[in-house]
């Protein structure tokens, strides 16, 4: 099978400045070489803390930033190569869904608006076509069709992500990139809206890159995860294969993080990194080294390969448990 998106090692690094004037002090990596290759109706979880370069890369995916090296691919077609009816496909073929729902909605236009406005656009058919569509989307993610009548601010945290998803879903893509979407709402409302992501597809056959920090969120909707630190992805597995046997020290940090009523036997607290961020250029050695506990003396020379040791499960790490 064909992937729908392919990543060829993408790296996008900012300068860093100091001082008053803002002179330049360097550069940082936020995206280090990153390789990933997402399937047709599969969810590619996309895990990490605050600051790892989870949200860069998707900006990079959704062409919001121009990468220094490296390519992507969507649906057999390079996006940073592609002109006119080639690049309007390829934004038709992917959409967003944002962490904050009331921020990426705009407060002065109702729901009607909202959603109908990609179709419009792109032209996607007449004015009652558009109309018709617009309720069918409204009752596909639960909501009813007067609520299209309606502004944002009339709704709960809940009902604003299923407008957001009803917008990304107004042109048909085919993949959904899923940046943090439940994070800003209630736990039992987290639930509903994965219930309703995983529900929509099965129904449409979509593919997700669902970005977040929480394990037990990506564990659930995802069929295989990436764990990403400083900008490059140290583990990559099937969702089972993870949880069952972590590979790399960092996940095994994140696991560790995760609340659990139960304690395991010798779990203990997450050592910090030595410093938040992406990777400092020119910096020699896997980016883990200072806060891993089996760091020995080729961890500092040399960056570990994204490799595999067990079938379908990469990870890069010179000793990995």
């Amino acid at each position: 099978m064909n992937p729908i998106l392919e990543i060829q090692g993408i790296r996008k690094s900012f300068s860093l400045k100091s001082g008053v004037f803002g002179r330049p002090d360097g550069a940082i990596h936020a995206v280090d070489g990153v390789d990933l290759m997402l399937f047709p109706n599969e969810t590619l979880g996309l895990v990490g803390e605050s600051g790892c370069g989870k949200t860069t890369l998707a900006k990079l995916i959704l062409m919001l930033e121009a990468p220094d090296t490296g390519r992507i691919v969507f649906d057999g077609t390079d996006v940073f190569q592609a002109r006119g009816d080639a690049l309007r496909k390829i934004r038709r073929g992917m959409q967003v869904i944002f962490q904050d729902p009331f921020g990426s909605l705009n407060p002065r236009k109702k729901v009607k608006s909202i959603i109908e406005e990609p179709m419009t656009v792109h032209r996607t058919g007449s004015r009652q076509e558009i109309r018709d569509r617009a309720v069918e989307l409204l009752a596909m993610v639960g909501l009813s069709p007067d609520m299209l009548k309606r502004y944002p601010h009339e709704f709960s945290g809940g009902q604003r992500q299923r407008i957001c998803i009803a917008r990304a879903l107004a042109i048909n893509p085919s993949l959904l990139i899923c940046d943090e979407p439940v994070s800003a709402l209630d736990v039992s409302i987290q639930a509903q809206v994965i219930n309703l992501l995983v529900d929509l597809q099965s129904r449409l056959r979509l593919s997700y890159l669902f970005i977040s920090h929480d394990l037990s969120v990506v564990g659930y909707i995802s069929q295989r995860i990436a764990v990403m630190y400083r900008g490059r992805i140290v583990e990559l597995a099937s969702s089972q294969a993870l949880f069952d046997r972590p590979l790399h020290p960092y996940t095994r940090c994140l696991m560790d993080a995760v609340p659990d009523p139960v304690p395991r036997s010798g779990a203990s607290m997450p050592r910090p990194a030595s410093a938040p961020g992406g990777q400092i250029l020119g910096g020699a050695g896997c980016a883990y080294r200072a806060a891993c506990a089996r760091s020995r003396d080729e961890c500092s020379r040399e960056i570990p390969a994204l490799r595999e040791t067990e079938a379908g499960h990469l990870v890069a790490c010179h000793r990995p448990e």
